[in-house]
């Protein structure tokens, strides 16, 4: 697949929870999309791959590779997805989505 596809994949499986799962999260989503980015990384070049196999020999934790997720929305319903985004293209969702990529851009591992 592609980096398009895994988050396409991630944000349909958040919708598919908002009626038949434990809510939307946007938790969930910023670990989603904290993989897609880690896969992309790792498999960019050889140099950053050897790079990350150093890293990892030395020692990576969770906050290496997960961005923080205090004060992200989890457990969201339709209802209150509907009235509180309308949807994912709404200022409000974006701005959340925003502060997700910048939490992800802020991970030792990409600085």
């Amino acid at each position: 697949g592609s980096d398009t596809l895994a988050e396409l994949l991630g944000l349909a499986k958040e919708m598919n929870d908002m009626t038949s799962g434990s809510g939307f999260s946007f938790a969930d989503l910023a670990a989603d999309l904290a993989g897609t980015r880690f896969s992309h990384h790792t498999t960019r070049d050889q140099a950053t791959a050897r790079s990350l196999r150093l890293r990892a020999r030395a020692g990576l934790t969770e906050n290496d590779l997960m961005p923080n997720i205090q004060g992200l929305p989890e457990g969201i319903g339709k209802a209150t997805f509907a009235a509180d985004y309308g949807s994912t293209h709404s200022p409000a969702y974006q701005a959340l989505q925003e502060v997700i990529e910048r939490r992800i851009n802020a991970l030792g591992l990409y600085r």
